[in-house]
């Protein structure tokens, strides 16, 4: 399963970049270069990652992360923009992102740090699909019960 991400940056030379920094993953990544242009495109569909510059023609990307953070899905979020001070970092994590990467950033660490990211989600998802009731374990992913006898001797 392709898992959907978004940057939202104003500068297509980025774009490219993080297209090719992440080629041959399994995500459908789209771009928007406005604030505007992510609005639009955040409510026509549910994203499972987001890298978002601070920088944008129409406004901060820490303004929208309120925005991102009033949808009724769970994205993470990735800053990936050239504003590397201290007090920036400390902010864009106390707004609710995941990570802050600074450019001119290394195409294996954005790889790497995506990766990474993509792993815990889909095993995020792999826990929610269990559910446990006293005895009864239910596996909606694998489709498979379990009954555990708990007076049983070891």
């Amino acid at each position: 399963m392709k898992s959907k991400v978004l940057l939202v940056d104003d500068s297509h030379e980025i774009f490219i970049m993080v297209e090719q920094a992440l080629t041959g993953l399994p995500i459908e990544l789209h771009e928007a270069n406005t604030i505007k242009e992510a609005k639009v495109l955040l409510n026509k569909s549910s994203y499972d990652l987001i890298f978002l510059d601070v920088e944008l023609p129409d406004g901060n990307g820490f303004e929208l992360v309120t925005y991102i953070k009033s949808l009724p899905y769970n994205a993470a979020i990735f800053f990936l923009t050239a504003h590397g001070e201290l007090s920036e970092k400390v902010l864009g994590f106390a707004i609710g992102a995941e990570d802050y990467i600074t450019k001119p950033f290394p195409p294996l660490e954005l790889r790497a740090r995506t990766e990474a990211k993509l792993r815990r989600l889909e095993n995020e998802s792999k826990r929610l699909d269990v559910k446990k009731w006293k005895e009864l374990e239910i596996n909606f992913h694998s489709q498979e019960v379990f009954v555990f006898n708990k007076d049983a001797q070891a």
